[in-house]
């Protein structure tokens, strides 16, 4: 065994909301035109707001639109994409089954509950998903022992093997949607 193993990608809380944030990365753009394009006219707004304001809000729609669809291909079509997409899925899946620990912070005479997630990580490429789950002996060392219908599931894929390495549980799936054309079935 190597001294430093890649296990992959850290799964955290934020990842919940990637998609979202991809979203607006695309849209900004968009938007820095747009307010571009209105403070240069802001005097022929004041004039006559309305044939401007609807061409502003169909401007802001379009791209937003066009954002979204852009958003839309990349998550479908894109190896990097589709890694932040597994990664979303992961997240939200410990987050939804109580999969996380809660550590109470006081900040400014307010409890504020902060939420951690354990050490699962995620690597993948273009055929298969493997996903490492850290167990020493932690709260949900059991519940992660049997995930492994759940993951092939979740990930529509088709469970191969979960390697037992010391304090460490190591589960990959080979996606289904790729198995046709998948060199690791040849």
């Amino acid at each position: 065994m190597k001294l430093f193993t890649y296990r992959g990608k850290r799964v955290r809380v934020f990842h919940r909301k990637l998609k979202g944030i991809t979203w607006f990365i695309w849209w900004f753009p968009f938007l820095l035109a747009i307010s571009y394009y209105s403070y240069l006219h802001l005097e022929e707004l004041k004039v006559h707001p309305l044939p401007q304001g609807y061409y502003l809000g169909a401007g802001l729609l379009f791209s937003l639109l066009l954002a979204w669809f852009i958003n839309r291909i990349c998550y479908r079509k894109l190896l990097f994409f589709q890694k932040l997409n597994s990664l979303r899925i992961l997240s939200r899946f410990l987050l939804e089954n109580n999969l996380y620990l809660v550590k109470k912070v006081k900040r400014e005479n307010k409890i504020i509950e902060k939420i951690t997630l354990p050490q699962v990580y995620i690597k993948q490429s273009r055929y298969k998903i493997e996903v490492s789950l850290i167990l020493e002996g932690n709260k949900f060392q059991d519940r992660f022992l049997n995930l492994g219908a759940t993951l092939e599931v979740m990930f529509n894929g088709d469970f191969r093997n979960k390697p037992l390495i010391i304090a460490l549980s190591s589960m990959k799936l080979l996606l289904i949607g790729l198995i046709a054309e998948s060199p690791l079935m040849k």
